[in-house]
């Protein structure tokens, strides 16, 4: 859609008016380029992307054994959208970890998160993410004389980098770190780490 607006303010008829002089078509063209500097602006402002990403996190379980800290993999996808600026974008994550065994013990984990991130962009190229929100983490863990299944809410935080590969895509790493609400239950931390391919789509 924007490559046809700036088709539409470039072929226009005033600049190939015969009463114009030089000063009035350069005046015209510069008028014409602050307008279309205008419409990227906007857009960025109202990017919308799409993220996959890989993720591993380290926890702790509060079980009768003592803490017990399983390392977890799994996947992460993810909804971002700018929120008014380019500088503050809102998120949508889902993350999905895959069971894993650790002394007779078995755990898996389901994450959605919410998350308000900060951007400051180092260069055209480079860019640093900082915010937190809260998660919702549904927690599976099992052994010989103990099981969980619970759901608990936790307030996250999140520190990243990002930097453009293409026109529409970025690669990101982030650290993250996830911490009780409220009363406790067995999932007592977690920090993380993960990589995602983030996509912009159109409008």
């Amino acid at each position: 859609m924007k490559y046809y607006i700036l088709l539409i303010l470039f072929f226009t008829p005033s600049l190939y008016s015969q009463d114009l002089s030089y000063d009035d078509l350069l005046n015209e063209l510069q008028y014409k380029r602050s307008r279309i500097e205008r419409i990227n602006s906007q857009d960025d402002y109202n990017q919308k992307a799409i993220s996959l990403g890989m993720v591993s996190s380290l926890g702790e379980i509060d079980v009768p054994q003592g803490p017990h800290h399983p390392l977890l993999q799994g996947f992460e996808l993810g909804y971002h959208s700018d929120l008014g600026s380019n500088h503050i974008e809102g998120r949508g994550l889902f993350r999905y970890f895959f069971e894993s065994t650790q002394s007779q013990m078995n755990t898996s984990l389901r994450e959605l998160a919410f998350q308000l991130a900060y951007g400051d962009k180092n260069s055209q190229k480079w860019k640093r993410l900082w915010g937190g929100g809260f998660s919702l983490r549904h927690l599976l863990h099992d052994s010989n004389a103990f099981s969980v299944n619970e759901v608990a809410i936790q307030l996250n935080a999140l520190y990243g980098v990002e930097t453009k590969i293409s026109s529409t895509s970025r690669l990101g790493f982030e650290l993250g770190a996830r911490f009780p609400f409220g009363v406790s239950g067995r999932d007592r931390f977690a920090i993380d780490m993960s990589i995602k391919l983030k996509t912009d789509f159109e409008n």
